[in-house]
This record gives C-alpha cells, structure tokens and sequence, in this order.
C-alpha cells in the first residue's frame, strides 16, 4: 500500500479502498437504494482513480510547501492566493483536504483570534425554556432553537453519519451570534455539510464566515430579501441566455421560484450529489467577501444548460413532468465524464468567469431587482392593510417583471455560448473557437489532456480544468 502524508492527514491510493465503504451509503454516508428520501448519492466514489491520485498529490504537495514555508504542520493562514492555488481550488480539493482548507480559505483561524472573547461552548449552550426568556435577544433564541429542533429530523433522513446533536449546537451557537439572521430556511442544509468534513467548532465559525461574509447581508433574513433579489437577477440572466425555457416556464404559470429557492437557500447541498455540490463549495469558500451569490448564479445557470435538453423534453411533456425534472435532474449530475458532472463543472466555470468580467452590469442588475423586491414587498403590506387592490398590485408586479426582462435584454447582450471557447467535448483537446463579441478577446481552455510538460496546469480530479489566467479569475477570484 502507497500512502501519501500531509499534516495530520493520512489518504491512501489503494485501489480496494473503494469497497470499504457500506454498500447501502455512498462515500458521504447518503442512503443508496431508498428512492423514498430522495436524497442525490454520490455513486462515483472520490480518490479512487488515476487522475484524482495525482490531483491529490498536487494538493499534498501544496499543503507541504505552505506548511515548510509557515513552519507548522496545520498553518493557521494560507499565502497570498498564488495562480497554482487558483487552479488547484477550480479543479477541486480533494474530499480529504476540505476540513483543513475550507477555515483556511474563510479565514476562520483570523476571526477567532479577533474575537478571543468569543467561546463556542457557551454559544451552544440549550436555550432557557420560553417562560425563562428574560430579554428580548432570549426570546429570540428560544424561538430559533424550537424551529431548529423541528428542522433536525428533516435534515438529511437516513443519513448514516449525520451528528444531530452537533448540528443543534451549531445552529443554536449561530442563532446566538448572529441575531439579525438568528435561524432560517436552509442554514441546517449547510451546517450539515459543514459537519461532513470539519469539526464541529470549525464548522460554526465557517457557518459564520459564509452567511456573513461570503454572501452580501439579507441573503439568509426573516424576508430573505436578498436571496430573492438574486432570483430576480437570476431570472433575467435566464430570460437573455436561455429564452426558450423561460417562455416554457412561464406559459404553464411557473416562475423561477418554483425550483431556485431551494437551490440558493441550501447553496445546492441536497440538489446536487455531494461530491459535485462541493465542487461548488470550493468556489464559494475561494472567491472573495460578497462574490459567493456570482457563484450561486453561475452553478444556476450551469445547470440550466447542461440540462437544457431534458427540460425541453419535459417541457413538451406537460407542467408535472417539467417540475420533475427540475427537481430530479440536478441529483443525477454524477461525479465524473459518463456522469454529467464534469460537463457541469466546466460549464460553471465559464459562467463565473463571464459573470465576474460583467461585473458592472451584475452589479446595476442587483441593484434594480433589491429596489424591485423592496417595491413588490411594500405593495404586498399595503394589500395586507386593505390601502390597496390586490390586482393592482399584481399589475404592477408584472410591469416590474417585463421592465426587467427587457433591461436585461439589452445588458446581457454577448452571453457565453457554443460560439465561444466552450468545452463542447472531453476528448483531451482544446477548444480554440474564437470568443464571442465582449468577451474581451480571452479564450477558456479546458486543462483535458494537457501534456504533462505543461507548467501551467495540473491534474483534475474528474477530468476537467480550466486555465484561469484564460477566463479572466486570475488576480480577482
């Protein structure tokens, strides 16, 4: 047996280690064969090929230069990002690495010794009962810590692994800390994940450090008004690049809504096979304070276009079979070339970098649809007061919405597309079709079957790279 040392982790390359694992649960402890949790599993079991052996070592050997370079064996800090680190993270950390590299990339080591006063074990400690609550901030939390012990036996049923008694204590130490979001639809989804592969005091101050920094202010609130100001970003972005499916959408009464709530509120944990959703992870934790909704919306419409061909299957099939596919769909993006999930991953890639090049225009797009969310939620209050007709309202909400599909016609007028240098096949070539007009002349070339003299790339761990430098990340992701 080879094995393959980095601080405090020890990974194997042996072959049989992928018949260690439980045959009724995938690698992340995901029940296999009960269709009734629909619940997406992993079938591709990670760090059991070629390439995610060399993808692995690159990592090891990373880890081992910034642990020489910083003198311990768990650095409390990562460099500078490097390019090396770019490419690393858009290729994937190794399942191994996350519960090391994800506080790294957060900064959560930096904010615990900013905040030294701040201690995890009295944050998590049970609430008082509702009759003990002596203040208003109690109150709060007791009203959080019931909602939270309603939503433990919903997250994840069936799981083999999932530590329920720590995501309470999670949760209920966040609810403390963090008052003016207190506890809300999807945080347990993410506390979940974080628990998968990191412990539980790191993942509180990840858990942190993503709501509050990752993701701009009201994206998880009472009102979730950001994250429905980014369903309407969304929804123009959908109405320039994909049309049809817009029109399908909207001719059987459905809206983005429908399925893109649960997508940004669970940062597509739960949607996607957890290997694939992680993939998205890295990029979250990677990209810098308030650019992790560019990569919700870049994964959205990712997803949107790798299952473009299905949805429109579905769509002539009739509004039940759309919306099933719409939920289903996601989950059988497996890890992997066969699986779907590389063709995701590439075109992820392609959409953050053309949405972090059209960062002006994002920016006035969510500028528009928070000032419409405020509008559309004052209109509501006031039909709630009996000041005004509920039709009227409702006009004036679609007025809003056709005003925005036409701003968005003509803001995002050069979207990513075949024409440009999209992986249109995983054959270890490159795509050197010419870029489409505003795109800034760069051409995105998947690292597939790059000859391993090539300084500039390494290994994937599913097959599929990108050259960052190319699609316009580097210095700003």
């Amino acid at each position: 047996m080879t094995t393959v040392s980095v601080p405090s982790i020890e990974l194997s390359s042996r072959k049989s280690d992928a018949t260690s694992y439980s045959s009724r649960f995938d690698a992340f402890g995901f029940p296999l064969h009960d269709a009734l949790l629909l619940l997406p599993t992993s079938l591709a079991r990670p760090l059991t090929n070629k390439a995610s052996s060399r993808h692995h070592r690159a990592w090891a050997q990373y880890w081992w230069l910034v642990a020489t370079e910083r003198g311990t064996r768990m650095p409390a800090a990562l460099p500078r990002p490097s390019n090396d680190l770019r490419i690393l993270v858009a290729e994937g950390v190794p399942v191994a690495f996350r519960g090391a590299l994800w506080p790294l990339l957060l900064g959560v080591r930096q904010r615990q010794r900013d905040q030294p006063a701040v201690r995890y074990r009295e944050l998590c400690e049970p609430p008082p009962s509702a009759s003990e609550a002596s203040a208003s901030t109690d109150a709060d939390v007791v009203e959080a810590a019931e909602q939270i012990e309603r939503d433990l036996d919903r997250t994840w049923p069936g799981h083999e692994r999932l530590d329920r008694d720590a995501l309470r204590r999670v949760l209920v130490a966040f609810a403390r800390s963090v008052p003016e979001v207190g506890y809300c639809q999807g945080l347990n989804s993410l506390g979940a994940t974080l628990l998968l592969v990191m412990s539980e005091e790191d993942a509180y101050w990840a858990l942190v450090l993503i709501v509050t920094r990752q993701l701009e202010p009201g994206f998880y609130s009472r009102t979730l008004w950001r994250s429905r100001a980014e369903q309407e970003v969304l929804r123009a972005l959908v109405g320039a690049l994909e049309p049809k499916f817009l029109r399908a959408l909207h001719g059987y009464r459905f809206d983005i809504e429908h399925f893109c709530t649960s997508w940004f509120l669970c940062l597509f944990a739960g949607v996607l096979p957890m290997e694939v959703c992680m993939r998205v992870w890295d990029l979250i934790c990677f990209v810098p304070a308030g650019d992790g909704a560019t990569v919700i919306l870049a994964a959205a419409l990712a997803l949107l276009r790798v299952m473009r061909k299905p949805l429109a299957a579905a769509a002539r099939a009739g509004p039940a079979e759309l919306l099933r596919e719409l939920e289903k769909g996601p989950a059988a993006l497996q890890p992997g070339k066969a699986g779907g999930g590389d063709r995701f991953i590439a075109e992820l890639l392609l959409r953050l970098a053309w949405l972090r090049e059209r960062r002006g225009e994002l920016a006035q797009q969510r500028e528009r649809a928070s000032a419409r969310v405020r509008a559309q939620a004052a209109r509501m209050q006031e039909v709630r007061d009996g000041t005004r007709d509920a039709k009227e309202a409702r006009a004036a909400d679609e007025a809003d919405r056709v005003a925005a599909a036409r701003e968005a016609r003509v803001a995002w007028r050069a979207p990513p597309t075949s024409r440009g240098a999209v992986p249109v096949a995983f054959s270890g070539r490159f795509s050197k079709k010419k870029a489409p007009a505003g795109g800034a002349g760069r051409t995105i070339q998947p690292a597939v079957g790059r000859p391993s003299g090539k300084k500039a790339s390494l290994a994937s761990t599913d097959g599929v790279g990108t050259e960052l430098n190319d699609i316009g990340m580097n210095a700003r992701l």
